[in-house]
C-alpha cells in the first residue's frame, strides 16, 4: 500500500519505518517553528515591522534644542536684569555726585554771602561810601576766587572780535578805529564752565561808519553874497 506523504511540512515529523499503513504525526516544537519560520515573523507569523529610522533621533534634537532655548532666555533674562541694576545704580550715583557738588557750591556762595551782609552792615553804621566800596570789590573778588574753583570762568570780551557762540550782539556802534565786527562794549559778563558756554556775553559790536555824501559840506557859502555887499 502506498504511503501517504503529501500536504506534510517540514515541521511534521512521518514514521512510517515499520511497513504499516498508520501514519503517526508529532507536532512540531517552538525549535523547529523558529528553525524553519521565515526570517522576521513573530509569533503569530507575521514579519515584524521594523523601528521608522530617525524616530529616537529627532526626538532627542527636539529636545536638546528646547533646552538651549531655555538656556538662551534664562542668560537673557539675567543679562536685562544685569543692565537695568547697573542703570539704576549709574544714576543713582550720577544724582548723588550732583547733591554733593551743589551743597559744596552752595556753602561757597553763603561765605560769600555773609561777606556781603558785614560790609552792608558797616556802611549803615558807618556811613562811609569808601568803605562800602572796597567791601563790595572784595567781595566781587571772592566770588570771582570761588567760581574759578568750580572752573566757572568770565569770558573776555572787551576789544576782542565778534564770536556768535561767545557773545550775544545787542548793537552796532560805528566806529573809524576799530575793525569792523570788533567788541566796543560789555553790557552783561558772560560766563563759561570749562568748554561750555553757560551765558553768551551781551555786547555792542563795532562797524564800519557810513560814507559821507558825495556833496555833503561841499560849496558851502556859494550862494552867500561877498562880503561888504
Amino acid at each position: 500500500m502506498a504511503r501517504k506523504t503529501a500536504g506534510l511540512s517540514h515541521a511534521d515529523r512521518l514514521d512510517m519505518s515499520d511497513g504499516s499503513d498508520e501514519i503517526r504525526i508529532e507536532a512540531a516544537t517552538p525549535e523547529d517553528v523558529a528553525k524553519y519560520a521565515p526570517s522576521g515573523a513573530g509569533a503569530s507569523g507575521s514579519a515584524a515591522s521594523p523601528p521608522a529610522e530617525g524616530a529616537p533621533e529627532a526626538e532627542t534634537e527636539l529636545q536638546k534644542t528646547q533646552r538651549e532655548r531655555d538656556e538662551y532666555k534664562d542668560k537673557w533674562l539675567r543679562a536685562k536684569a544685569d543692565a537695568q541694576n547697573q542703570l539704576r545704580r549709574l544714576r543713582s550715583e550720577r544724582e548723588e555726585a550732583v547733591r554733593v557738588a551743589v551743597a559744596d557750591f552752595a556753602r561757597a556762595v553763603l561765605n560769600i554771602v555773609d561777606d556781603l551782609e558785614r560790609t552792608l552792615q558797616a556802611a549803615e553804621e558807618n556811613h562811609d561810601a569808601e568803605h562800602l566800596i572796597e567791601g563790595v570789590r572784595i567781595i566781587r573778588d571772592h566770588l570771582h576766587k570761588v567760581l574759578g574753583e568750580y572752573r566757572i570762568q568770565r569770558i573776555e570780551s572787551l576789544g576782542q572780535p565778534f564770536d556768535p557762540l561767545l557773545h550775544r550782539a545787542l548793537t552796532q556802534q560805528p566806529s573809524a578805529d576799530l575793525p569792523d565786527g570788533t567788541v566796543v562794549q560789555e553790557v552783561q559778563a558772560g560766563y563759561k564752565i570749562e568748554d561750555r558756554v553757560l551765558r553768551p556775553a551781551t555786547v555792542i559790536v563795532s562797524c564800519a561808519p557810513s560814507p559821507r555824501e558825495p556833496n555833503e559840506g561841499a560849496g558851502q557859502g556859494k550862494d552867500e553874497p561877498a562880503h561888504g555887499e
